[in-house]
């Protein structure tokens, strides 16, 4: 059976476009389907009546495959493109290190590398979420050099600062991601739930709790994320009071009434 989102664009480029219908179209149905199977049918309809050469649409045809895990279609797939460039290294990166692949993810970046690419923002954005998840500091650190080095830094990509920050925090070294966050003119909520997040797990509830006080004094509305970290570092603190506190704002909030958070 196919989703409804397929069998509308299907009948839609049938009925009205007589063949394949904008690449950008096909892009964004291809995000929005639902199971591999569609992607499928999809994929081999473009073969037949479209540009199956289209780095473009490739690119989002292996996204859709790794999406569904299909590691080893997905590299079949991306081995038997026409050509490859960095968008399309980057859908493959992206692909395994969304579904906890992160060593191979670290070996396509190698592999893109050999191949004479220069990576982009969203490579090392990619990467780092791989080294992250991987606890592979070593290459985390090396590849925060190879950004600084060149001259991609930071203070006006608040999203590869981000990055930096989430890969610190999971490989535990908390006090190079208290930098990051520190030092970045324009840290957001992400930064600082990562940053709460990273002192929870490591049971340094008192960080926890002065990161969230620096938080909202800078106008930062805490998001679900952030109360649910900091609500666990109140249990483990046994800070029943700042709980309290914190229970009253999620209600004044109004997340209760569109979020599932437990209040512990």
């Amino acid at each position: 059976m196919h989703s409804g989102i397929f069998k509308k664009y299907f009948n839609e480029i049938i009925t009205h476009h007589n063949g394949l219908g904008r690449p950008d179209t096909i892009a964004s149905v291809l995000k929005k389907l639902d199971c591999v199977s569609d992607c499928m049918v999809l994929h081999h309809y473009i073969v037949q009546n479209g540009d199956d050469s289209s780095l473009f649409l490739a690119s989002h045809l292996l996204h859709c495959y790794l999406r569904w895990k299909y590691k080893e279609d997905g590299w079949a797939f991306f081995v038997n493109m026409h050509d490859r460039n960095v968008y399309s290294w980057n859908s493959l990166i992206a692909g395994y290190a969304q579904h906890s692949n992160g060593h191979e993810a670290m070996n396509c970046f190698q592999k893109m590398q050999s191949e004479g690419l220069s990576p982009d923002r969203i490579t090392y954005i990619c990467i780092l979420k791989a080294c992250g998840k991987t606890g592979s500091i070593e290459k985390g650190e090396k590849i925060h050099d190879e950004i600084v080095n060149k001259g991609l830094f930071m203070e006006k990509d608040i999203m590869l600062n981000n990055a930096l920050v989430d890969m610190y925090v999971k490989c535990g070294v908390l006090q190079k991601a208290q930098q990051l966050v520190d030092e970045h003119p324009d840290r957001n909520v992400i930064s600082w739930n990562s940053l709460i997040s990273g002192y929870v797990q490591e049971e340094q509830y008192d960080e926890a709790l002065n990161c969230f006080d620096r938080m909202q004094n800078e106008g930062h509305v805490p998001d679900m994320v952030t109360f649910t970290c900091i609500l666990n570092a109140c249990g483990g603190k046994r800070a029943l009071e700042k709980g309290e506190q914190i229970h009253k704002e999620i209600v004044n909030s109004g997340l209760l009434d569109k979020e599932n958070i437990v209040l512990l």
